[in-house]
């Protein structure tokens, strides 16, 4: 409960704003070096009570309908009509017959009961659930409308009825929020590519062609912000600023607050900088990286300029197509998971050899496929498993640099790279052995109900150690014999 109290403080510094996802930087192709960033009032009812003469009187029949429970869009709205027969009590004596109609009586535990029984608490509870789910929204609101303290108590304590009805815009706000939520949906809209201005046309063609091609084979789960930095920085800054200035516009950040603490603002005008300076040393670098953002409900991804697609320092177009690739697969990735829970996610996504290892060999895998089909430019490129081979190499060297280690416990750091080699390989197997279709046929649909593990299991039919146990045996294997297993 600290956890979530935690939670709800801070929807109450940032007014329902800010991320909640920090940004995982991740690169594709060994001419490329990564550096991962650490990575949507009623007024409570009257009661009157009205004396009742002291005659003898028939009790009044009450009858309390509740309008069905609905979940579609916009929020229902409860109607709780009280229809009350007005009791007739009358007085006998010999000469005349006296009627007399009494005012009925609602009691406060009459409103608390309709309350009680009504959609309206169900509607709280499941407003309450996403606050512990991560999602802030309706904590910032429940602030705003109660208090922070009072807020605050509902993590552990029951609302009254007066709470409910105060805070039941809150719960519509909510609700309408929700239902227009597409995450994990397909969607028509056509991924957005924003450019520093010193961005040329070629550039901008070939990474969207890939983008879009990758959008074609994997499905496209938006809506997708591709943030792309130059080379000049003062291009790059003026790209930060229409960066925050969009999301100051939606109510999201603090425009001044992103600029100088959100990771995509700093990002752009870094990594401009940086590619200028390996211009002119000839030493290449490429960094790219899906930013979140699951609580702005959009796949944000910012990338350095792409020194392939602009023909500099001999870099392959099919590097920055596998870089694309890799990138827009972990939109995919990500499209399957739906708590706004920042450590939840993380725990989802399964550790970085499975979560780099998949994006990248989907990433080797598809572009290849596609050059060769010629749905994408073709590019003179090394053979796949050349590709392959030097990413064995390397997991090997590593392993007789580091004995009685596995590589499969490599964190994100000064040694990811070998890592994702490592991943990429036992993806490679997996699909060798069970077939490549059951990673989006079956896995990722079953991740988010079954968890990383039960998904694992439900999909391989082994347990993620027993596989982790096998697969190490296949890496001491001499290369020659690993490459037979790649399509």
């Amino acid at each position: 409960m600290k956890k979530i109290s935690i939670l709800i403080c801070l929807a109450l510094v940032a007014s329902c704003g800010g991320s909640s996802e920090t940004a995982t930087t991740t690169t594709a192709a060994p001419t490329t070096t990564t550096t991962p960033t650490p990575t949507t009032t009623t007024t409570p009812p009257t009661t009157t009570t009205t004396p009742t003469p002291t005659t003898t009187t028939t009790p009044p029949t009450t009858t309390t309908t509740a309008a069905p429970t609905t979940t579609a869009t916009p929020a229902p709205t409860t109607t709780t009509t009280t229809t009350t027969a007005p009791p007739t009590t009358t007085t006998t004596t010999p000469a005349t017959t006296t009627t007399t109609t009494a005012t009925p009586t609602t009691t406060n535990t009459q409103v608390e009961n309709t309350i009680s029984d009504s959609e309206l608490r169900s509607r709280f509870e499941s407003a309450k659930a996403s606050v512990l789910g991560g999602d802030l929204t309706f904590a910032g609101c429940a602030a705003s409308v109660l208090g922070q303290e009072k807020a605050l108590s509902l993590v552990t304590t029951t609302p009254t009825d007066q709470d409910l009805l105060l805070l039941e815009d809150c719960i519509t706000d909510f609700e309408n929020y929700m239902a227009a939520d597409t995450w994990g949906q397909e969607i028509d809209t056509p991924v957005e590519f924003i450019y520093a201005s010193d961005v040329p046309s070629r550039v901008r063609e070939l990474l969207e062609e890939a983008i879009t091609a990758a959008t074609v084979e994997w499905g496209n789960f938006g809506p997708t912000e591709y943030w792309v930095a130059g080379i000049d920085v003062t291009a790059a800054e003026e790209l930060a600023d229409q960066y925050c200035t969009r999301w100051d516009d939606r109510g999201k950040m603090n425009k001044s607050e992103c600029l100088q603490n959100e990771h995509t603002a700093k990002f752009l005008p870094e990594q401009a900088a940086a590619v200028a300076t390996a211009i002119e040393t000839g030493r290449a670098t490429s960094n790219a990286g899906r930013n979140g953002n699951r609580n702005w409900g959009v796949h944000m991804f910012s990338s350095s300029y792409p020194l392939g697609f602009a023909g500099l320092l001999g870099i392959p177009f099919a590097d920055d197509q596998t870089v694309a690739f890799h990138e827009y697969f972990h939109a995919v990735q990500h499209a399957y998971i739906f708590t706004k829970n920042r450590d939840t996610r993380d725990e989802l996504m399964g550790p970085m050899w499975w979560s780099e290892g998949t994006a990248e060999y989907m990433a080797q895998v598809t572009s290849q496929s596609l050059r060769e089909s010629g749905a994408i430019t073709a590019s003179d490129w090394n053979p796949l498993r050349d590709r392959f081979q030097w990413k064995m190499e390397d997991v090997q060297e590593w392993l007789q640099s580091n004995p009685g280690q596995t590589a499969n416990s490599i964190e994100y750091g000064p040694e990811q790279n070998v890592g994702y080699s490592y991943g990429t390989w036992a993806i490679a197997y997996l699909s060798d052995k069970f077939g490549e279709g059951l990673l989006l046929g079956n896995f990722y649909p079953k991740l988010n109900d079954l968890g990383w593990e039960g998904a694992f299991i439900d999909t391989y039919g082994m347990s993620s150690s027993d596989f982790i146990y096998e697969f190490n045996q296949f890496v001491s294997l001499p290369i020659s014999e690993q490459l037979l297993i790649l399509p």
